[in-house]
This record gives C-alpha cells, structure tokens and sequence, in this order.
C-alpha cells in the first residue's frame, strides 16, 4: 500500500536528526571521559584557552627627570647631613680626651649613609657626600692620633670643598 516514508515523515525525522547534532555539540564537550590520554588536551582545557584574560592595571609612569627620581633619596640624605652637621658641630667642640668617642658617632652617621642605595642619576653627588665624610673622620682621627697639624687642617679643608660640592648638587634637585 504505502511506497515509503511521507513527506511528513521525512522532515520531521530530518528536524530530528538536527536537534540530536545540536545536542550533540552542546553538551558533549562537557562529559567527562577517561580515556583521553594524559598529554592530549581535552574539550574543558580547549574551553579553557578561549576564556578572556582580565588584564592587570598597569604600572605607576615611572618617574621622568633625575629631580622626580632622587626626591625620597633627597628626603633621606637631609635627615642623616643634619645628624652629620650636629655630631660634627660637638666634635669641634668637644675636648682632645673626649673626641674619639665623638668620632665614633661621626663614624655611625657615615655607616648610615653607606647603607643607603641611591637612584643611578645621583651616584656621583652621593659618592660625593661619602667622601667627604670619611676625609672629615680622618681628619678628627688625626687630632686623636696626634698627627701633624698642617696635614690634618688640609684633609678637614678637602673634606670641607667635597662636602660643599654635594650641597650645591643636592640643592640643585630641591
């Protein structure tokens, strides 16, 4: 009687087959197997490399001129110059028996200093403060020690010309 499937049949069997694939392609990637071998991706890991990336905000603009660089450096040499200028101001003060202990703390300013790490555009107006202060000490020490007067007067005056030199840099970057 009937030669085969109707029309009807046949789309609504194709309308089917249809959903089934879509169904397939929707939640086939979200079964898990265990049989996929250790080193080949599966469907999540595949999932996983097309989620977007949140990016992170970007860095502070680094600073532009030598003077926007060397502020906190600045800030910290002005508080220890300042203990400088106060232990040195005692140790031309103090008499010969107590000034080895005076040079002492002129030495613990100096160690202060030293641990200091400045910005690269600075390097030479530090090495200038350095310096200075260890030309200062030697001439103190000198007094201590009892070396010749002339020869002390000349490391305490370097040390002095050193010391002036790094203020004027240091003023240039307030």
């Amino acid at each position: 009687m009937s030669e085969g499937p109707s029309k009807i049949q046949l789309i609504s069997f194709a309308v089917f087959l249809v959903c089934l694939f879509i169904l397939a392609l929707v939640f086939l990637p979200r079964v898990q197997t265990t049989s996929v071998a250790a080193d080949q991706p599966t469907a999540e890991a595949l999932i996983l490399f097309e989620t977007p990336v949140p990016t992170s905000t970007p860095p502070p603009p680094t600073p532009t001129t030598c003077k926007e660089a060397a502020t906190s450096f600045v800030e910290q040499m002005d508080s220890l110059v300042a203990q400088w200028e106060t232990e040195l101001s005692i140790a031309g003060q103090v008499e010969l028996d107590n000034l080895s202990a005076q040079v002492d703390k002129l030495r613990d300013v100096q160690q202060q200093v030293l641990a200091v790490t400045p910005p690269d555009c600075v390097a030479s107006t530090y090495e200038r403060l350095t310096q200075a202060m260890a030309l200062t000490i030697e001439g103190y020490r000198g007094f201590v020690d009892e070396l010749p007067e002339d020869a002390i007067r000349a490391t305490l005056a370097e040390g002095k010309g050193i010391f002036d030199q790094y203020q004027t840099e240091i003023d240039s970057l307030r």
